[in-house]
């Protein structure tokens, strides 16, 4: 994360709870996982989350029978329910609730997603979430060493673009029946069109996105 982003009064850095130990700074923490987990799986865990909670906001999904301190905050998840059911990590319900926030920026650092020990299955809502906020409006910022999308099997830029003439499969076939029937079967049908020659490939730059 840049330092920036740390020491920029006007934003807000939000963090989940198990990595605020080594984080240099956190205004809100969240733990997504239920008290059951939680007290089953780590103890040692449960004792930093009821520290943290006497020093910073702390929010969890889940309805915990035990408070875990007088800055412990439950946001239910139905109160996000009309951003999207697909919460299906950590990331992800942190997310709906920035989204929620309305805020002009969201910035991302240090979520990848890419490996099994980083909880690869977790990318595609990830993804989600963030395509989720950006068809909110908001401007979404990740650093440009992110592997959030770089494992993405397309490498052409923007799809259907000429630069891809010779590289692309190009699989799209009228189906038989329903060419015969509006194509060659139509006495009102005419192709006017203007047989195509060489195309002529634009360089890269050249090649810009135009209204329809």
């Amino acid at each position: 994360m840049p330092t920036s982003a740390w020491k920029d009064p006007n934003a807000e850095v939000w963090v989940m709870a198990h990595h605020w130990g080594y984080i240099e700074r956190a205004d809100r923490l969240f733990e997504s996982h239920c008290e059951a987990i939680v007290k089953k799986r780590s103890l040692e865990h449960l004792k930093v989350l009821k520290k943290a909670a006497t020093l910073k906001p702390l929010y969890t999904p889940w309805k915990w029978k035990e408070s875990l301190g007088p800055n412990h905050i439950h946001i239910p998840h139905h109160k996000l329910a009309h951003i999207s059911e697909r919460m299906e990590s950590s990331f992800g319900i942190m997310l709906a609730l920035a989204i929620d926030a309305g805020p002009e920026v969201i910035e991302m650092y240090g979520i990848d997603l890419k490996s099994g020990s980083e909880y690869q299955y977790q990318r595609p809502n990830g993804m989600y979430m963030i395509g989720k906020a950006e068809g909110a409006g908001i401007k979404f910022i990740l650093p440009p060493n992110a592997s959030l999308f770089s494992q993405s099997q397309w490498k052409g830029g923007l799809y259907g673009s000429p630069q891809d003439l010779e590289t692309i499969k190009y699989g799209i076939v009228p189906h038989r029946k329903f060419y015969k029937q509006f194509i060659e079967n139509d006495p009102n049908y005419s192709d006017k069109s203007v047989p195509v020659g060489e195309v002529e490939v634009p360089a890269k730059d050249e090649v810009k996105e135009e209204a329809v």
